[in-house]
């Protein structure tokens, strides 16, 4: 048997109900292939998307209800008669948002996966294309902004992104400055980032009155909060630097804008740009992304990349536990302090 999540909008309040649905295994057609889901994290996004407040919906339905989970890894247990390149054993991850990937089984097109290696570790394997593909990627978009000495800040540092992108960063010799809500674990968190990727770590209400970032080069700022989150980040920003924009973990609502000032363009002369996964994605060959899979898993076999600290949601038994599958969910919803990633691990 086959299990599921799915979820509905409730018709009269901004909330969902979700279900865990049982049903038979499915049967690949032609050009599809089954995957056994190996490990699917909960991210943010993934919050959002419950929330209908993403603009990429779930492409994949069970029983007319759509699938959440936009990340993740599986094993291919069974190809169609026209797959190509891909075969039972493979291990691949999801190359689009929408596909639904907290479920144990799914059919996929081919062309819909990439294939990556079997060796790798399933944690690193369930947060690479939105974790560590996503950090290398932004970094090496935005390389030129910045030369070895020079500084970059972030916010929402104690993301999983967060934590690649600041080894990326001291991998091209540039030092880190991290921004993360205030708390009252500050020091033991600041403590841990120090350990991985960060060099100063501060608080939000710190950031405009500390002397830290004082006669610094601020060539990069990376924002994944947006609004008045994203406007502190803007002003640590030495002039002539970039701000880059991938989030807005802060919200869409009122109140979520980023005035541009005259200041900020002409005096300061910043760049304001963006970045989404998916047009970086969209610009590189399959092979390019297969290649840049393998490298970072011999980057994280040999060290020179370090995992963050992750919680495991384990599917257990024939009947997975569904009152604790929805906590999980609902505890990444909340978006509480010194959370760590949490991943289903369905095997």
């Amino acid at each position: 048997m086959a299990y599921t999540i799915t979820f509905r909008r409730a018709p009269t309040a901004a909330t969902y109900e979700l279900y865990l649905q049982k049903h038979d295994v499915p049967e690949p057609g032609e050009n599809q292939v089954l995957v056994e889901m190996l490990a699917a994290p909960i991210n943010p996004l993934d919050v959002l998307v419950l929330q209908d407040k993403y603009p990429v919906k779930p492409q994949n339905h069970q029983q007319d209800r759509p699938i959440p989970g936009y990340d993740g890894v599986g094993k291919v247990i069974a190809c169609g008669d026209k797959v190509d390149g891909l075969h039972e054993g493979d291990r691949i991850i999801i190359k689009h948002h929408g596909l639904g990937t907290w479920r144990t089984h799914a059919i996929l097109s081919a062309h819909d996966t990439l294939k990556i290696p079997n060796d790798m570790e399933l944690g690193a394997a369930a947060i690479l294309r939105m974790g560590i593909m996503m950090a290398y990627l932004m970094m090496e978009t935005n390389s030129e902004a910045a030369r070895p000495g020079d500084w970059i800040i972030m916010n929402g540092a104690t993301s999983v992104i967060a934590h690649f992108l600041g080894q990326f960063a001291h991998a091209r010799g540039l030092k880190v400055i991290s921004i993360i809500r205030d708390r009252e674990d500050a020091e033991a968190t600041a403590r841990l980032l120090k350990r991985h990727s960060a060099d100063i770590v501060l608080q939000s209400h710190e950031v405009e009155s500390t002397k830290e970032l004082q006669n610094k080069r601020i060539m990069l700022g990376f924002d994944a909060v947006f609004g008045p989150g994203g406007s502190q980040l803007i002003n640590c920003i030495t002039p002539g630097g970039r701000y880059v924009s991938y989030g807005f973990l802060g919200g869409l609502g009122p109140g979520s804008a980023i005035p541009i000032s005259q200041e900020l363009i002409f005096i300061k002369h910043l760049t304001f740009k963006s970045f989404r996964l998916s047009a970086a994605l969209a610009a590189m060959t399959e092979d390019e992304q297969s290649a840049l899979c393998g490298w970072i898993s011999i980057q994280l076999q040999k060290g020179r990349l370090t995992m963050p600290l992750l919680e495991s949601i384990e599917w257990n038994g024939e009947v997975p536990d569904e009152r604790m599958l929805k906590e999980a969910i609902a505890k990444a919803s909340v978006g509480g302090l010194g959370q760590y990633k949490q991943i289903f691990r369905f095997s």
